[in-house]
């Protein structure tokens, strides 16, 4: 009996909707922002990914180019290029707005990239009471900030602004802040050693992080209903082939990057999986598989 597959979440594409539709790789690769993302993941040496998992094997292609092709093949191409290639961008967390959620670094660690807009999401100034203010005032106004912007004019009397360490300002929402660290970034050239040096690649976020706000976007553009990169790959799947998507790397030729590539695709440890895999991934790397699949990572 043949047992037809089901997706593991429910779609609004309708299975082989997407058969005959140019995809996205057909008319728009190379972009050229990979590139200065697959050198930074090479540069990175022994902070590769695949690397710390015991994998070496110098032809090996850069996760993100991997997870590239996987997209861009499944990925219709519409009238529209420059709308095509702003969604990519945005699932591959290159577009300008993703570098905000890739930089975790401190407020200080903002002000010395960029000092001319460090002021506009952090302050190293604190307002503090000066000896002569007795206790009943500061019992009053609890902190000297308080007394400032109630009354400047007495406050002059009885508070100083000293400077100390950098911290995020409290005034400034969540998503004021991204917006003004995604404009600062955006200044810098598109390069590993400009633009990336300082922010994480995107296969060290998570990906909740990276794209767990654009998921209304993304569905209303393609037509699905995805809450996941792992739940989106497998409903352009069933759109395209009536299944989910097969990636066949038989002799790792990449040296194990395309199976593991489109693994990563799964960071959310989905079951099912988006992607059925097949490839001879070695001794060493089936025992790893293996021990994690029995921990259920």
């Amino acid at each position: 009996m043949n047992v037809v597959a089901q997706p593991s979440a429910p779609i609004s594409l309708a299975p082989f909707s997407l058969k005959d539709a140019p995809s996205f790789i057909e008319r728009q690769f190379p972009v050229g922002r990979l590139s200065a993302e697959a050198y930074k993941e090479r540069k990175a040496g022994a902070g590769q990914t695949l690397t710390a998992l015991g994998s070496y094997w110098k032809g090996r292609k850069p996760l993100i180019l991997v997870r590239a092709v996987v997209l861009g093949c499944l990925l219709p191409a519409t009238d529209d290029p420059a709308a095509d290639l702003d969604m990519f961008l945005k699932l591959m967390a290159m577009d300008d707005a993703a570098f905000a959620r890739r930089f975790d670094g401190s407020a200080g660690d903002f002000a010395k990239l960029f000092s001319a807009y460090a002021e506009e999401v952090a302050t190293n100034r604190k307002t503090v009471w000066l000896d002569r203010a007795d206790l009943a005032l500061r019992e009053t106004w609890v902190e000297a900030a308080n007394l400032a912007a109630a009354h400047p004019e007495e406050a002059a009397k009885y508070t100083e602004v000293v400077a100390t360490y950098w911290r995020w300002r409290e005034d400034v929402t969540l998503d004021e802040r991204r917006a003004r660290i995604a404009a600062a970034f955006a200044t810098l050239p598109y390069s590993a050693k400009e633009r990336l040096k300082n922010v994480r690649r995107p296969e060290e976020c998570e990906e909740q992080e990276l794209l767990g706000d654009l998921w209304p976007e993304v569905n209303g553009y393609f037509g699905t209903k995805a809450q996941s990169l792992p739940e989106f790959v497998e409903q352009l799947g069933f759109a395209r082939f009536g299944h989910r998507p097969k990636l066949a790397d038989t002799f790792c030729g990449a040296g194990r990057s395309r199976s593991s590539g489109a693994a990563r695709l799964r960071r959310l440890r989905l079951r099912p999986q988006p992607c059925r895999l097949y490839a001879d991934l070695g001794r060493v790397q089936h025992r790893r598989c293996a021990d994690r699949d029995a921990r259920g990572i």
